[in-house]
């Protein structure tokens, strides 16, 4: 049958998937509708794709930073071998779901990306198309108005601008991809529909009210105006596009009666790391966390347990955060903080490792309009993940861009494929 599917074709629908379709995955599950809901998805998701590996008897080929990968996630099992909780190393915990399966999947979505490219224009439309629709959705969301998740699902008591996601944070990592991924669509390719999409992306970035991921962006835009500067057609739109900037920030501002105005004034203070009560609480939240460091630095208690290791491993800070504040800290919001309390000093350094070697390559290549997105799409993630915490639903579009970045470097066809169907 001419028309029949190939296994090619299957790994490369489960890639599109997993970047275009799984944010949208949300359904109320247990108490977790969101995460939960979309981990089963996933899992799901890497059982098929791994079925399909083995069935089809696919050979992948492993580069440099694929055995890095490979090696990330060794020193992970190693460090569930020895967990504080074996199940929740495994599973994770149960509002995030980030255990060693899920790690798991997230690594092999980054071997089979290496090795199969799904960038080309439509599937590129796609993603900035949902992208869109998510991010318009948090604009609405940050000035009350939230018809799905509110009024018709009543999943939640107000509105908040987090989309589709469970938390703002996490709809600000989704705004800053989206962002830079129509932003530069449209420097490169200068279709009026790229600008519109990225003009209400930003938008939904801005809604967020998250700064680190603000901030973000601003250094993509920075990098972005740097190399492109020179080329005379590509500079006008960027100032166009900054143009479109401004007014949607002013739009946005005054029909939220000046909320991202006043946000904006507090990074400055926010900037002062030796005041512990600026950065969303940041400060004193990594304190918490380094000071267990003196116990299991170079084997962590597995992924998912910071919560655990706390309680362990400096009992005060977590009775003082339950006595005081009714909370605990799960999360690092610093991802390479987090792999080093939960994976080990090991985790941290190979992980750290490999994410600069692609992107140090990727820079190298910045004349190719591929090399250029995909570095600012990463860069762009990495940069805020520095403030933020890792979540299904974005951190596998993570993975899979540093996948794609990995084809693109050692590709023999050095054609430019974004232009093909």
């Amino acid at each position: 049958m001419k028309n029949k599917i190939n296994k090619d074709q299957l790994i490369k629908l489960c890639l599109i998937f997993a970047v275009a379709i799984l944010p949208f995955c949300f359904f109320k599950l247990a108490n977790y509708r969101f995460v939960y809901g979309r981990a089963i998805i996933l899992n799901i998701l890497g059982a098929l794709l791994l079925v399909i590996l083995l069935v089809k008897k696919v050979k992948l080929k492993l580069r440099k930073e694929n055995k890095l990968a490979l090696l990330f996630l060794l020193t992970l099992v190693i460090a569930t071998s020895v967990s504080l909780s074996y199940n929740i190393a495994l599973f994770g915990n149960t509002l995030r779901h980030e255990g060693l399966i899920v790690l798991s999947i997230y690594v092999l979505l980054f071997i089979v990306a290496s090795n199969y490219s799904i960038i080309n224009k439509k599937v590129i439309m796609i993603v900035m198309v949902g992208g869109t629709i998510i991010t318009l959705y948090a604009m609405l969301q940050l000035l009350g108005y939230d018809f799905i998740l509110v009024d018709l699902l009543h999943y939640k008591e107000k509105a908040t601008p987090s989309g589709f996601f469970s938390n703002q944070n996490f709809m600000g990592s989704y705004a800053v991809m989206m962002a830079t991924l129509s932003s530069a669509m449209y420097v490169f390719h200068k279709k009026k529909s790229y600008l519109v999409m990225a003009t209400i992306n930003f938008g939904g970035l801005l809604a967020t009210l998250t700064r680190g991921c603000w901030l973000s962006f601003g250094l993509i835009c920075l990098i972005t105006l740097i190399q492109l500067f020179k080329d005379e057609e590509k500079r006008k739109r960027i100032w166009i596009l900054s143009i479109c900037f401004i007014l949607m920030f002013v739009s946005l501002n005054f029909m939220s009666n000046g909320l991202l105005l006043g946000r904006a004034q507090t990074i400055k203070d926010n900037l002062d790391i030796t005041k512990e009560e600026t950065a969303s609480g940041r400060v004193e939240l990594w304190k918490t966390v380094i000071s267990t460091l003196d116990d299991r630095l170079l084997i962590g208690t597995g992924p998912d347990t910071l919560r655990e290791r706390i309680e362990v491993y400096n009992p005060e800070a977590a009775d003082k955060l339950a006595i005081e504040k009714g909370k605990y800290i799960d999360k690092a919001h610093n991802e390479l903080l987090e792999y080093l309390v939960c994976g080990g000093l090991f985790t941290m350094i190979i992980y750290a490792v490999m994410c600069i070697m692609i992107f140090v390559k990727l820079f190298k290549m910045r004349k190719q309009e591929e090399a250029f997105i995909l570095f600012l799409l990463g860069f762009g993630y990495f940069t805020q993940a520095m403030f933020n915490i890792s979540t299904i639903g974005i951190a596998q579009i993570y993975w899979i861009v540093l996948g794609q970045s990995i084809y693109v470097i050692y590709r023999d066809d050095k054609k430019m494929f974004i232009e093909s169907e």
